[in-house]
């Protein structure tokens, strides 16, 4: 047989089909199936060093974090010397953090803030990581760092690096929209109970993004909490009339009106 392991072009990539993409994802199962079958033979061949790194960009794209692991991991051991390996220990940290592995993620996430500290992505990935970890000093910490810096993923350094990885941005939960530090911000203020410190960052998340659903409801939850409810409606109105299809806003909405407490959503 042709196929092998690689049956069925991976399987289509585990059948995690986006919607209205289906010449996509047909392209990136065949992408994956090209780069394996171009493997240099041995594990340790240097050459192999650019395959590594694409199957690691493109397991990362489909969520496939364990396989993503394992190429970033293969990757960085085989980088020539003098290559920048900063940006795969970020990729890597970040598949950690989508398996739940947030204390080998921050483990990345320092090496690459080691490596580049004037990139504001990084600080904005460890950031969030702290964040979920409650440590939220030190989330608060890098998130300002994040914004000092200008997370703008349009410009010049950011181009750059995308195009010295030759792939799309490495890419976390969020969106990638230049207000991610905010949004992250702002949901950390709302679990420390500074809810007038999440209304200024969401506003600000706002004014860039106003159909940013998640955002609405993290403002309403400020505004619900600190005892504001007309807004918080108002706010969980507008998720809904956004998304009808999607449960959360309703959920959300369904709990402030019978008069529980709400906590953020990322």
């Amino acid at each position: 047989s042709t196929f092998s392991g690689e049956t069925d072009l991976e399987s289509a990539l585990d059948l995690n089909v986006p919607n209205n993409q289906f010449e996509i994802h047909i392209q990136e199962a065949k992408a994956m199936l090209d780069l394996k079958q171009s493997l240099k033979t041995g594990p340790d061949d240097i050459k192999n060093y650019p395959i590594h790194k694409e199957l690691a960009l493109l397991n990362l794209g489909r969520n496939r974090f364990e396989k993503a692991i394992e190429s970033f991991s293969t990757a960085i051991k085989l980088a020539p010397e003098g290559f920048d390996v900063t940006a795969l220990f970020a990729g890597r940290g970040e598949s950690l953090f989508n398996l739940g592995l947030y204390q080998q993620a921050l483990i990345d996430f320092d090496i690459a803030i080691s490596l580049d500290p004037g990139e504001s992505d990084y600080y904005l990935l460890r950031g969030n990581t702290h964040r979920v970890l409650m440590q939220y000093d030190k989330a608060l910490e890098d998130l300002e760092k994040s914004i000092q810096l200008e997370h703008r993923p349009t410009d010049e350094r950011y181009i750059n690096q995308i195009i010295k990885m030759g792939q799309e941005p490495l890419r976390i939960i969020l969106s990638g929209d230049p207000s991610d530090a905010y949004k992250v911000r702002g949901i950390t203020y709302n679990s420390l109970g500074k809810y007038q410190h999440a209304l200024s960052d969401l506003n600000h998340v706002l004014t860039s993004a106003p159909k940013d659903v998640k955002s609405y409801l993290n403002r309403g939850v400020s505004y619900f909490n600190s005892g504001d409810l007309v807004p918080a409606m108002a706010d969980f109105n507008t998720a809904v009339k956004l998304e009808p299809e999607n449960a959360t806003p309703l959920i959300f909405r369904g709990v402030a009106f019978s008069g529980s407490s709400l906590t953020a959503v990322l």
